[in-house]
Protein backbone atom coordinates (compact mmCIF):
# COMPACT_ATOMS: atom_id res chain seq x y z
CA UNK A 1 0.00 0.00 0.00
CA UNK A 2 1.30 3.45 -0.43
CA UNK A 3 0.67 6.32 2.04
CA UNK A 4 0.36 9.71 1.96
CA UNK A 5 2.78 12.23 3.74
CA UNK A 6 3.08 15.91 4.53
CA UNK A 7 6.37 17.12 5.64
CA UNK A 8 7.46 20.49 6.88
CA UNK A 9 11.06 22.44 6.05
CA UNK A 10 12.15 22.42 9.56
CA UNK A 11 10.06 20.06 11.20
CA UNK A 12 7.30 17.32 10.50
CA UNK A 13 3.48 18.15 11.46
CA UNK A 14 4.66 21.24 13.35
CA UNK A 15 5.52 24.60 13.01
CA UNK A 16 9.12 25.44 12.34
CA UNK A 17 11.10 26.94 15.18
CA UNK A 18 11.24 30.51 13.23
CA UNK A 19 7.43 30.41 13.96
CA UNK A 20 6.76 30.80 10.62
CA UNK A 21 3.58 28.53 8.86
CA UNK A 22 5.09 25.31 6.86
CA UNK A 23 3.88 24.36 3.39
CA UNK A 24 3.35 20.65 2.26
CA UNK A 25 6.18 18.48 0.93
CA UNK A 26 4.93 18.03 -2.98
CA UNK A 27 3.30 13.97 -2.45
CA UNK A 28 5.47 11.14 -3.32
CA UNK A 29 4.42 7.67 -3.19
CA UNK A 30 6.46 5.39 -0.64
CA UNK A 31 6.49 2.11 -1.87
CA UNK A 32 5.85 -0.70 0.76
CA UNK A 33 8.18 -3.46 1.78
CA UNK A 34 8.58 -5.73 -1.07
CA UNK A 35 6.84 -3.73 -3.30
CA UNK A 36 9.11 -2.82 -6.87
CA UNK A 37 9.10 0.73 -8.04
CA UNK A 38 7.00 0.83 -10.56
CA UNK A 39 9.31 3.06 -12.93
CA UNK A 40 12.12 0.87 -12.67
CA UNK A 41 10.39 -2.02 -13.64
CA UNK A 42 8.92 -0.16 -16.28
CA UNK A 43 12.15 0.99 -17.68
CA UNK A 44 13.26 -2.75 -17.23
CA UNK A 45 10.35 -3.81 -19.63
CA UNK A 46 11.08 -1.45 -22.13
CA UNK A 47 14.48 -2.77 -22.14
CA UNK A 48 13.30 -6.04 -22.81
CA UNK A 49 11.17 -5.26 -25.17
CA UNK A 50 13.95 -3.42 -27.04
CA UNK A 51 16.46 -6.22 -26.81
CA UNK A 52 13.53 -8.21 -28.81
CA UNK A 53 12.83 -5.93 -31.63
CA UNK A 54 17.00 -5.41 -32.19
CA UNK A 55 16.94 -9.29 -32.11
CA UNK A 56 14.05 -9.56 -34.68
CA UNK A 57 15.73 -6.75 -37.02
CA UNK A 58 19.11 -8.93 -36.92
CA UNK A 59 17.22 -11.88 -37.81
CA UNK A 60 15.51 -10.58 -40.46
CA UNK A 61 18.31 -9.07 -41.84
CA UNK A 62 20.63 -12.40 -41.71
CA UNK A 63 17.78 -13.81 -43.74
CA UNK A 64 17.71 -11.20 -46.00
CA UNK A 65 21.43 -11.99 -46.47
CA UNK A 66 20.88 -15.26 -47.11
CA UNK A 67 18.70 -15.31 -49.36
CA UNK A 68 20.55 -12.54 -51.46
CA UNK A 69 23.53 -14.72 -51.48
CA UNK A 70 21.39 -17.84 -52.55
CA UNK A 71 19.79 -15.76 -55.50
CA UNK A 72 23.27 -14.79 -56.37
CA UNK A 73 24.48 -18.60 -56.38
CA UNK A 74 21.32 -19.49 -58.19
CA UNK A 75 21.89 -17.10 -61.18
CA UNK A 76 25.40 -17.87 -61.63
CA UNK A 77 24.87 -21.55 -61.37
CA UNK A 78 22.83 -21.12 -64.14
CA UNK A 79 25.09 -18.79 -66.25
CA UNK A 80 27.69 -21.68 -65.63
CA UNK A 81 25.40 -24.32 -67.02
CA UNK A 82 25.13 -22.63 -70.28
CA UNK A 83 28.54 -21.72 -70.77
CA UNK A 84 29.19 -25.33 -70.25
CA UNK A 85 26.86 -26.15 -73.05
CA UNK A 86 27.88 -23.85 -75.24
CA UNK A 87 31.84 -25.27 -74.66
CA UNK A 88 30.63 -28.75 -75.50
CA UNK A 89 28.65 -27.56 -78.60
CA UNK A 90 31.84 -25.86 -79.81
CA UNK A 91 34.48 -28.16 -79.26
CA UNK A 92 34.71 -30.15 -82.53
CA UNK A 93 35.32 -26.47 -84.03
CA UNK A 94 38.75 -26.71 -81.68
CA UNK A 95 40.00 -29.42 -84.59
CA UNK A 96 39.51 -26.55 -87.56
CA UNK A 97 42.74 -26.10 -89.31
CA UNK A 98 43.09 -22.63 -90.77
CA UNK A 99 43.49 -24.44 -94.36
CA UNK A 100 39.75 -25.52 -93.65
CA UNK A 101 38.08 -21.75 -93.32
CA UNK A 102 37.60 -18.96 -95.88
CA UNK A 103 38.57 -16.56 -92.93
CA UNK A 104 41.40 -16.84 -90.67
CA UNK A 105 40.46 -13.84 -88.70
CA UNK A 106 37.06 -16.08 -87.99
CA UNK A 107 39.42 -18.86 -86.63
CA UNK A 108 41.50 -16.48 -84.55
CA UNK A 109 38.39 -14.76 -83.05
CA UNK A 110 36.55 -18.61 -82.10
CA UNK A 111 39.98 -19.48 -80.52
CA UNK A 112 40.20 -16.49 -78.25
CA UNK A 113 36.48 -16.87 -77.38
CA UNK A 114 36.91 -20.66 -76.53
CA UNK A 115 40.16 -19.92 -74.22
CA UNK A 116 37.95 -17.39 -72.15
CA UNK A 117 35.15 -19.98 -71.55
CA UNK A 118 37.00 -22.65 -70.59
CA UNK A 119 39.62 -20.51 -68.18
CA UNK A 120 35.99 -19.49 -66.57
CA UNK A 121 34.62 -23.05 -66.89
CA UNK A 122 38.01 -24.08 -64.44
CA UNK A 123 37.40 -21.13 -61.97
CA UNK A 124 33.68 -22.28 -61.35
CA UNK A 125 34.81 -23.63 -58.04
CA UNK A 126 36.19 -20.90 -56.71
CA UNK A 127 33.62 -18.27 -57.48
CA UNK A 128 30.70 -20.31 -57.43
CA UNK A 129 30.55 -20.06 -53.36
CA UNK A 130 27.79 -21.39 -51.26
CA UNK A 131 25.73 -20.03 -48.67
CA UNK A 132 26.06 -21.15 -45.48
CA UNK A 133 23.17 -19.58 -43.20
CA UNK A 134 25.93 -19.35 -39.90
CA UNK A 135 28.01 -17.17 -41.97
CA UNK A 136 27.88 -13.67 -40.50
CA UNK A 137 25.56 -11.25 -42.61
CA UNK A 138 28.93 -9.47 -43.71
CA UNK A 139 30.33 -13.12 -45.07
CA UNK A 140 27.18 -13.41 -46.84
CA UNK A 141 27.04 -10.17 -48.63
CA UNK A 142 30.30 -10.07 -49.87
CA UNK A 143 29.82 -13.77 -51.62
CA UNK A 144 26.14 -12.48 -52.97
CA UNK A 145 28.28 -9.11 -54.22
CA UNK A 146 31.50 -11.69 -55.62
CA UNK A 147 28.65 -13.67 -57.52
CA UNK A 148 26.60 -10.96 -58.50
CA UNK A 149 30.20 -9.57 -60.82
CA UNK A 150 30.97 -12.53 -62.19
CA UNK A 151 27.74 -13.50 -63.59
CA UNK A 152 27.72 -10.82 -66.67
CA UNK A 153 31.53 -11.85 -67.25
CA UNK A 154 30.23 -15.96 -67.94
CA UNK A 155 26.88 -14.85 -69.41
CA UNK A 156 29.26 -12.43 -72.00
CA UNK A 157 31.82 -14.97 -72.25
CA UNK A 158 28.97 -17.75 -73.26
CA UNK A 159 27.23 -15.34 -76.05
CA UNK A 160 30.40 -14.57 -77.36
CA UNK A 161 31.95 -18.00 -77.89
CA UNK A 162 28.35 -19.02 -79.60
CA UNK A 163 28.54 -16.11 -82.06
CA UNK A 164 32.24 -17.02 -83.17
CA UNK A 165 31.22 -20.41 -83.06
CA UNK A 166 28.67 -19.09 -85.59
CA UNK A 167 30.70 -17.34 -87.73
CA UNK A 168 33.86 -20.24 -87.94
CA UNK A 169 30.81 -22.22 -89.08
CA UNK A 170 29.97 -20.05 -91.85
CA UNK A 171 33.42 -19.63 -92.40
CA UNK A 172 34.42 -23.34 -92.60
CA UNK A 173 30.92 -23.62 -95.02
CA UNK A 174 31.82 -20.73 -97.34
CA UNK A 175 35.44 -22.53 -97.92
CA UNK A 176 33.66 -26.03 -98.13
CA UNK A 177 31.23 -24.37 -100.99
CA UNK A 178 34.10 -23.03 -102.95
CA UNK A 179 36.03 -26.07 -102.85
CA UNK A 180 33.28 -27.47 -103.96
CA UNK A 181 32.50 -24.77 -106.61
CA UNK A 182 35.78 -25.01 -107.84
CA UNK A 183 35.99 -28.56 -108.26
CA UNK A 184 33.03 -28.89 -110.21
CA UNK A 185 33.62 -26.11 -112.55
CA UNK A 186 36.62 -27.69 -113.35
CA UNK A 187 34.50 -31.08 -114.01
CA UNK A 188 31.99 -28.99 -116.27
CA UNK A 189 35.12 -27.26 -118.05
CA UNK A 190 36.51 -30.59 -118.95
CA UNK A 191 33.11 -31.97 -120.04
CA UNK A 192 32.76 -29.05 -122.34
CA UNK A 193 36.22 -29.68 -124.21
CA UNK A 194 34.77 -33.57 -125.13
CA UNK A 195 31.61 -32.32 -125.51
CA UNK A 196 33.51 -29.47 -128.25
CA UNK A 197 35.77 -31.65 -129.72
CA UNK A 198 33.43 -34.29 -130.70
CA UNK A 199 31.17 -32.69 -133.35
CA UNK A 200 30.45 -34.85 -136.13
CA UNK A 201 33.20 -37.96 -134.25
CA UNK A 202 30.45 -39.86 -132.34
CA UNK A 203 28.73 -42.94 -133.88
CA UNK A 204 25.67 -41.62 -131.78
CA UNK A 205 24.71 -38.43 -131.43
CA UNK A 206 22.34 -39.05 -128.19
CA UNK A 207 25.83 -39.45 -126.42
CA UNK A 208 26.58 -35.54 -127.54
CA UNK A 209 22.68 -34.47 -126.27
CA UNK A 210 23.17 -36.38 -123.52
CA UNK A 211 26.42 -34.89 -122.42
CA UNK A 212 25.39 -31.37 -123.42
CA UNK A 213 22.61 -32.05 -120.70
CA UNK A 214 24.72 -32.64 -117.82
CA UNK A 215 27.00 -29.83 -118.51
CA UNK A 216 23.97 -27.64 -118.19
CA UNK A 217 22.53 -29.24 -114.91
CA UNK A 218 26.06 -29.50 -113.44
CA UNK A 219 26.20 -25.47 -114.10
CA UNK A 220 22.89 -24.69 -112.11
CA UNK A 221 24.45 -26.51 -109.51
CA UNK A 222 27.59 -24.67 -109.44
CA UNK A 223 25.67 -21.17 -109.76
CA UNK A 224 24.44 -21.84 -106.40
CA UNK A 225 25.40 -19.20 -103.36
CA UNK A 226 25.76 -22.78 -101.34
CA UNK A 227 26.54 -25.90 -102.75
CA UNK A 228 25.99 -29.62 -100.87
CA UNK A 229 28.40 -32.25 -101.30
CA UNK A 230 26.03 -34.75 -102.28
CA UNK A 231 24.68 -32.75 -104.90
CA UNK A 232 28.56 -32.11 -106.41
CA UNK A 233 29.14 -35.59 -106.20
CA UNK A 234 25.64 -36.59 -107.92
CA UNK A 235 26.44 -34.16 -110.87
CA UNK A 236 29.93 -34.87 -111.44
CA UNK A 237 28.87 -38.63 -111.46
CA UNK A 238 26.78 -37.80 -114.02
CA UNK A 239 29.14 -35.66 -116.07
CA UNK A 240 31.47 -38.97 -115.87
CA UNK A 241 29.48 -41.09 -117.39
CA UNK A 242 27.85 -38.92 -120.37
CA UNK A 243 31.52 -37.87 -120.93
CA UNK A 244 32.25 -41.75 -121.47
CA UNK A 245 29.57 -42.28 -123.08
CA UNK A 246 30.91 -39.96 -125.64
CA UNK A 247 34.52 -41.59 -125.96
CA UNK A 248 33.14 -45.10 -126.37
CA UNK A 249 30.76 -43.71 -129.37
CA UNK A 250 33.64 -41.65 -130.42
CA UNK A 251 35.49 -45.34 -130.61
CA UNK A 252 32.64 -47.15 -132.08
Amino acid sequence: SWRRRTWYPCCWGARCSSGAESWPRPWRPTPSAGTPWPWLSGSAGGAALWQRNRSTQEANAQNAAVERCERAHTALKAAYTELDKQVTQSKPLTQTEESAVADAAALQAFQKSNKTATDLQQKQGETLVECNAADSRDKLEQNAQSMDDQLDGVENATKQLKTDADALTASRDAKSTQGFKDDLTKAIADAQAVYDGSVNAVADEQTRTALQQAIGEAQTIADKPSLDKAAVDAAKEKLTNAVNAVIESQNA
